[in-house]
């Protein structure tokens, strides 16, 4: 069960593999309830992987990965984490659908707010969490790491 992302007109479009956090594929039966339940809430540790490929009439390769766990206690929000571009799709235009497909998924499931961090000196990484329309809410000094962190939350 792939999820079609078009954000194109010249026959390109991004699709999303829902997995478990190991890896495995969600069988679609499972997928369509998770629709129906409007949640992550079942999922294995509340969390979802997405493989997102690269599709055409003739061609597909991956290009990325990223989860979403559902927050605990609040069912309207879910966190964006661990997204991952390969360095060969950054600088192809590709970077802008990648971004836009996780919200697309998320209201897919019934949530209204995401959240998500980055790290302040990783100029690309913030960057792209300011075009996605994150709103830095706060940030602070991770004191394992030694990172200056922005939290930030956006409305979808």
């Amino acid at each position: 069960m792939r999820i079609r992302f078009d954000f194109s007109t010249n026959g390109v479009w991004l699709e999303a593999e829902p997995r478990t956090r190991t890896n495995e594929l969600i069988p679609e039966d499972l997928w369509n309830e998770l629709i129906v339940t409007k949640g992550l809430n079942w999922a294995d540790g509340n969390c979802a992987k997405f493989e997102v490929f690269r599709k055409t009439d003739h061609s597909e390769f991956a290009i990325g990965h990223f989860f979403l766990s559902a927050m605990p206690g609040c069912c309207g929000v879910c966190v964006s984490h661990a997204a991952y571009l390969s360095p060969d799709n950054r600088h192809t235009g590709l970077r802008h659908p990648f971004r836009d497909i996780k919200p697309f998924i998320a209201k897919r499931l019934g949530y209204s707010m995401m959240i998500a961090t980055t790290i302040m000196t990783d100029i690309p990484a913030l960057k792209s969490f300011l075009d996605s329309s994150y709103r830095v809410s706060d940030t602070f000094t991770n004191p394992r790491t030694g990172n200056v962190i922005a939290f930030g939350t956006k409305k979808i």
